[in-house]
Order: C-alpha cells, then sequence, then structure tokens
C-alpha cells in the first residue's frame, strides 16, 4: 500500500508526528459543507493538514483538500488559492472560479479531479481532548525491537515524546515523557536479553496518556 501524506504538526517551531489523540480529529472538514474524496494513491482520506500550536493555542494553518463535488467553501474567512491537478507528483498550478450559490460564495476549479490549498489559514481549533506528539526516531533501533514491537508501541521509536492536554483549542497542560519512555526501552531490552517473555515484557512499554 501507498504510504500516505502526513499531517505535519508544530510544535514550539519544531515538527511533531501525531501518535495518539482519543478519536476525534482535530478538524474536519464536513461541517464546512465539503466532502473529501481520494486525491491520489497518496491520500485516501481527501486531505492533508499543517497544524500548529503557538502560546498555547492550536491552529490549522494549510489544508489540501478535494472535494468530492469541486466546490470549497471559506474556512474561518480564508479561501483557497490555489488548485493542483491530480495526482500531486506533478502539480499544475491553476486560479479558481467563483460562484455564488444559496446566497454563499464558493471556489471551484476548472476540473473535478482537482485538489486546493487553503494557506496561511490561522484557525483556531476549538479541539478539547488529549494527543500525544513524538520526533527525533531512534536510528539505532535494537534488535530486539522488531517491527511488530514498533507498530504496537510506536512511542517507544523516538527520543522525544510530549503529551499534551487541550481545552477548547487552548492547551491546559503539556507533559514530557521522554525520559520515561527511554527507561521503559531499556527495561524492554534488559527483561528480552534476560529470557522474559515477548508478551511479559512488552508491557513495559505500554505508556497511557497522561
Amino acid at each position: 500500500m501507498t504510504e500516505q501524506i502526513r499531517d505535519r504538526y508544530l510544535y514550539q517551531k519544531e515538527e511533531y508526528e501525531l501518535l495518539e489523540h482519543p478519536g476525534q480529529s482535530l478538524f474536519s472538514p464536513e461541517p464546512f459543507g465539503m466532502e473529501p474524496v481520494m486525491m491520489h494513491t497518496g491520500c485516501w482520506r481527501g486531505y492533508y493538514a499543517e497544524y500548529e500550536i503557538v502560546n498555547d493555542a492550536i491552529y490549522l494553518n494549510k489544508l489540501t483538500i478535494r472535494d468530492r463535488n469541486g466546490k470549497y467553501v471559506p474556512i474561518g474567512g480564508v479561501i483557497p488559492e490555489k488548485a493542483f491537478v491530480s495526482p500531486d507528483i506533478f502539480p499544475q498550478e491553476k486560479e479558481l472560479n467563483s460562484a455564488t450559490i444559496e446566497g454563499k460564495t464558493v471556489y471551484y476549479p476548472e476540473n473535478s479531479a482537482t485538489s486546493v490549498v487553503y494557506s496561511n489559514m490561522s484557525f483556531k481549533l476549538p479541539f478539547t481532548g488529549k494527543i500525544r506528539l513524538a520526533k527525533d526516531t531512534v536510528v539505532d533501533v535494537p534488535h530486539e525491537m522488531n517491527l511488530l514491537v514498533i507498530l504496537l508501541y510506536e512511542a517507544s521509536r523516538y527520543r522525544t515524546v510530549i503529551d499534551l492536554t487541550i481545552d477548547e483549542g487552548t492547551v491546559v497542560q503539556v507533559v514530557d515523557r521522554s525520559q520515561e519512555i527511554e527507561s521503559r526501552r531499556k527495561q524492554y531490552i534488559q527483561l528480552i536479553a534476560d529470557g522474559q517473555d515477548d508478551i511479559e515484557a512488552l508491557r513495559c512499554l505500554k505508556m497511557d496518556m497522561i
């Protein structure tokens, strides 16, 4: 299966991966009347985004999306500024058209098999919940930590792991778990070296969000 385009998460001007969230998306196009469809094999869900946490608030900064009907609406007062012919591997930037439908202005490309880009959005998200961000992949992953272990406990392959609690778009708690996951990684490797059962050893890698 083709690797999917990942969302970008910027925190303190550095890029992180999103590892966990409670099932609720940080952002969804559906409440804005858009229905995302597959962009290409690298983006089955039909959109990808860039988020940033600034001054303890979480924002949607950039959105690339393909709507089923090729109609795009302003989001937080921002209109889409570019259209790219799908697939994005060979983008051809084009201007968007506009029209008024049922009293609302919509924007659309000439070809419906096209994605559009919303930029410089600074759209504060009303998200409430917990998320886990991580960066700095462990390059020299010990052989004891095979692919299955990494897939089951993804945090174990990163050096920097932080848990954030967010209330209505505002970060109210940040917990750095980096030292803890490093300790858990070493503990797992030692247990395997001591002949511990794999299932029992795996338990030390489980790290619930705080």
